[in-house]
């Protein structure tokens, strides 16, 4: 029995190893993709807003839209920051002020044009947010667009259960299948080992 289940191992290590790999690929591109496309409204709004802005729309009108509460909303906002970081203006609130980003948001921004990142204001709160650097003329800033990460984050997670139910069952089904076939694949080589015995000359 032991020796059955050693050679149903050795057997099954292969097939354990490249069905671990599938379930880590799969999940990782889903993962990638659910949270890559949380990003798409952002981009549209904040480049958008950018563009108007540089055209010599105000920041009040760039940044116009129903308040948004940060933390309960899964709606996307609009917010418009001076070149030194400070709110101008938007209706997006966090526990009653104006989001408030770490510098390093809009340094990054200035540099590459755009900055998208995932700003975590409190413990139990996500947020995919872009930041949009614009100049014009008169004036440069950035268009802070930002969503409520809390849907996506929670299909991320029953993706990973699903994942790993897949990832359990195919492991045991393999072995379970592996250990059924080693005793007829032992028998076939001992078989064969006996006609190749008797088949030689003496």
């Amino acid at each position: 029995m032991r020796e059955r289940v050693l050679s149903a191992l050795r057997s099954w290590a292969p097939v354990a190893v490249g069905l671990t790999a599938v379930c880590v690929l799969v999940y990782a591109a889903a993962q990638h993709g659910l949270r890559s496309s949380l990003d798409d409204p952002q981009l549209q709004f904040a480049q958008d807003a950018a563009s108007r802005l540089v055209d010599g729309i105000s920041a009040k009108a760039a940044a116009a839209g129903a308040p948004v509460d940060v933390a309960a909303s899964l709606a996307p906002w609009v917010m418009v920051y001076d070149a030194g970081g400070k709110p101008i203006a938007g209706a997006a609130k966090f526990q009653g002020a104006a989001p408030s980003f770490p510098k390093e948001f809009f340094e990054l921004a200035a540099r590459e044009g755009e900055n998208r990142a995932t700003w975590q204001p409190r413990h139990d709160v996500r947020v995919a947010a872009v930041v949009e650097y614009w100049r014009s003329k008169k004036a440069s800033g950035f268009v802070v667009t930002g969503r409520n990460m809390r849907e996506v984050e929670a299909r991320i997670d029953s993706l990973r259960t699903q994942v790993a139910f897949g990832w359990v069952l195919a492991l045991a089904a393999t072995f379970v299948a592996t250990y059924l076939l080693v005793p007829a694949a032992a028998r076939e080589e001992h078989e064969e080992a006996g006609w190749r015995a008797r088949s030689s000359p003496s």
